[in-house]
């Protein structure tokens, strides 16, 4: 409890107020002292600036900054009525040294003017500028003590219309891929416009000669390794460095690619012997034809024509007693194929290969079992087709009867029948009386004192004579 006065706390805080108020008045004063500051400089420094722009236009100038960099004094400027004697420094309240020095900047009639402190950094000489070649690739580096201006690359020693600007760097690597041989130059120029020379003895443009052994022409090489149920496995290969790929549904050029590489390309990244790339395209579900088209660094373009189909390969078969002849055919191509007595696809398989993938073809295969058998068929894309065959090696069984006189018989056969015939003789007929299926039966009166025999044959050329006795 108080009386007629402020506790303790109060003084305390309203203290801290007072103090926080005062901080925040005082940061604005010197913020506001220092954007004066800046203030008063760069006026301070344009007036100079303007004052040597004035000066290199006078006409006893014109000789020596007529058209051309060249610097100026502070005491010129005084001495011409164009500075005020006694000329301070704003920021750093000291007087300018008369020795002081302004840069003027000529270039296409434009007159320019750079005041510095730093007066070591005018000069009249121009970026130095080395060239490498590697494989046609130009690698080209220039650097300077002041910061570089911009640069162009061209076959005109004195053309410089459309020139890049090389940042606020004084180092920068260019790397130029010339798409025909000849001489070309390089134009640079440092923040002054100070261009690039070679030697004394050769002041022009540093310039480079690139033959035709220097130009990459060769377009990439495309080599399918792979199809496999619409996944496209492809080896590419380029003399010097594969660029990128995409694959279109159509031969026109694609406007885009999938790049291989996120940077520019150097010379420490060109392979000795070219590069090979191995890539794998993204599922395609949809049979047709595509283009897997390719392009290198300098480039050089090239497609090739991939047909994707869904469809199985097919499979026809004949059997002749032990020998199975199996037709395959496709419209792609054939890759290998496996005869097995299991129903489901041997994980183990060995699998035989069908040369040169071509799209028909016949082979024999000899099976010394009578039992079901599998024939898989893999075409060149891995679609897989498979047939079930059955190979029949036993003869057929010919059972009778003798009923007063008759002869009551059956054919039976574990495969399918195709003919027979009754005889006198056991010697194999030239010919038989057509039957079919799995059963045939007959009869017929049996004269006494003569020979019989039933001859007959399966459809898989398995053949019986049984003599009647």
């Amino acid at each position: 409890m108080k009386k007629n006065g402020f506790t303790l706390t109060e003084l305390l805080i309203t203290l801290s107020l007072i103090v926080v108020i005062g901080l925040i008045i005082a940061n604005n004063i010197v913020a506001l002292t220092n954007r004066q500051s800046d203030t008063e400089y760069k006026d301070f420094k344009r007036s100079i600036e303007k004052a040597a722009c004035v000066y290199a236009g006078l006409d006893k100038m014109k000789t020596e900054c007529g058209s051309t960099n060249c610097i100026v004094t502070i005491g010129s400027l005084i001495s011409e009525g164009l500075l005020d004697d006694n000329l301070y420094n704003p920021q750093t309240d000291t007087e300018v040294n008369i020795d002081a020095t302004v840069f003027v900047q000529n270039e296409n009639g434009k007159r320019t003017c750079y005041y510095s402190e730093d007066n070591a950094s005018y000069d009249f000489i121009g970026p130095n500028v080395t060239i490498n070649k590697s494989y046609g690739l130009v690698e080209i580096q220039v650097a300077d003590t002041n910061y570089l201006g911009k640069y162009e690359i061209n076959t005109s020693p004195k053309n410089m219309s459309s020139a890049t600007a090389f940042g606020n760097v004084k180092s920068k690597k260019i790397y130029f891929e010339p798409r025909m041989s000849g001489t070309y130059y390089i134009h640079a120029t440092d923040k002054y416009n100070n261009f690039a020379t070679v030697s004394s003895s050769n002041p022009a443009h540093p310039s480079f000669t690139i033959t035709e052994n220097d130009v990459d022409t060769t377009k990439p090489v495309i080599t399918i390794d792979t199809i496999s149920r619409g996944v496209i496995k492809a080896v590419l290969y380029d003399d010097l460095k594969i660029k990128g790929y995409t694959l279109t549904n159509s031969s026109n050029d694609p406007l885009t690619y999938t790049m291989l590489y996120n940077k520019t390309l150097s010379t420490a990244d060109i392979a000795v012997g070219g590069e090979t790339k191995e890539v794998t395209l993204d599922p395609i579900t949809t049979a047709g034809s595509y283009y897997l088209h390719v392009i290198d660094y300098y480039n050089n373009k090239k497609y090739y024509k991939v047909t994707i189909e869904f469809t199985k390969p097919k499979i026809t078969y004949s059997t002749n007693g032990s020998e199975v002849t199996l037709n395959f055919s496709d419209n792609v191509g054939l890759k290998e194929y496996f005869i097995t007595n299991l129903s489901t696809l041997p994980s183990d398989a060995e699998w035989i290969s069908i040369s040169d993938k071509v799209k028909n073809i016949t082979v024999t295969t000899t099976i010394n079992e009578t039992g079901n058998y599998y024939v898989y068929l893999y075409d060149s894309q891995d679609n897989l087709a498979s047939k079930a065959i059955y190979v029949d090696l036993d003869a057929p069984v010919v059972t009778y009867e003798i009923v007063n006189g008759v002869v009551n018989y059956t054919i039976t056969d574990n495969g399918t029948l195709s003919g027979f015939k009754l005889t006198n003789s056991n010697a194999t007929p030239s010919a038989y009386d057509s039957i079919s299926g799995k059963q045939y039966s007959g009869s017929f009166t049996k004269a006494s004192g003569q020979n019989y025999y039933i001859h007959a044959i399966d459809t898989n050329n398995n053949e019986v004579s049984t003599r009647i006795v």
